[in-house]
C-alpha cells in the first residue's frame, strides 16, 4: 500500500518556527520544568547505565577501593557508596530558564576529577538530549499557539 505524507516535522522545522516568532510568551516556569523534569528522567537512566552524556562507560573502580566498598558492605557500583549521589540530581526551573546539577559536595570531584580520582561525567547534555528538551518546547509552544487562536 503507498502511503502519503500530509506532513513531516522535524526538529530543524521546529527551530526555524521558534527562531521566527515574535513573542517567547510561552516560554515559562512551567515549560522549563518539564525540561527540567526531562533531565530527570534522561540522568537517571544514564547514571543507572554508569555511561557519560556521550555513552562512554565511566572508569572502573581501582581493585583496591572496591575491595573497600565490599568490606563496608556499599554499592559495587561506582558513583555509589551510600547510594545517595542519585537523588542529589536536581533541577530548579523559573520563567527565564532551567538549572540542572547536583548539589552534593563531592559532584565536582566525581564529575571533573581529583587527585588519584579519575572524571566520571555524569552531568551533560548529548544530541538526543536536545531533541527531547526541543520536543518540550515544541509542544508548549503548540499549546500556546491553540490558546492564542480561541
Amino acid at each position: 500500500m503507498t502511503q502519503i505524507h500530509v506532513a513531516e516535522l522535524r526538529v530543524q522545522d521546529v527551530v526555524d518556527v521558534l527562531s521566527s516568532v515574535q513573542s517567547l510568551a510561552f516560554l515559562d516556569k512551567s515549560v522549563f520544568n518539564a525540561i527540567g523534569e526531562q533531565l530527570q528522567v534522561i540522568h537517571r537512566k544514564r547514571y543507572k547505565q554508569q555511561i557519560d552524556p556521550d555513552g562512554n562507560a565511566w572508569t572502573p573502580l581501582n581493585d583496591k577501593y572496591l575491595a573497600k566498598k565490599k568490606e563496608e558492605g556499599a554499592y559495587k557500583d561506582i558513583l555509589q557508596y551510600t547510594g545517595k549521589m542519585l537523588d542529589t540530581l536536581t533541577h530548579q526551573a523559573t520563567d527565564y530558564g532551567v538549572k540542572f546539577c547536583s548539589n552534593a559536595i563531592q559532584a565536582a570531584s566525581m564529575h571533573y576529577g581529583r587527585d588519584d580520582i579519575p572524571s566520571r561525567k555524569f552531568v551533560g547534555l548529548n544530541a538526543a538530549d536536545y531533541v527531547i528538551i526541543s520536543e518540550e518546547i515544541a509542544d508548549a509552544y503548540e499549546v500556546w499557539l491553540a490558546k492564542q487562536s480561541k
